[in-house]
């Protein structure tokens, strides 16, 4: 399967082409999904299914600790590529 870069404001995320990953991430990210606030400053916050890291890197990016957990060993291997890709 192809690995896509998806690019969503001042974050990018590894995506598999063929997949809903580019809708997952876009619902997480740009549509706030969650409705996170501007600033998580000192808030932890547990991500458990993680999926590819969306929302655990979408948590960090605005501040937050953020653990992710992720059984899916596909979905893991992308998680950790997206961390590193977003510091």
């Amino acid at each position: 399967m192809a690995i896509i870069r998806i690019d969503y404001k001042n974050l990018s995320l590894y995506g598999r082409d063929n997949t809903n990953d580019r809708g997952t991430c876009n619902h997480t990210i740009n549509e706030n999904a969650y409705n996170l606030t501007e600033d998580l400053k000192g808030k932890i916050v547990i991500d458990i299914g993680a999926f590819i890291g969306d929302f655990a890197i979408f948590a960090a990016s605005k501040g937050a600790k953020v653990y992710a957990f992720e059984p899916d060993k596909e979905n893991y291997e992308l998680l950790l590529k997206n961390i590193e890709l977003n510091k």
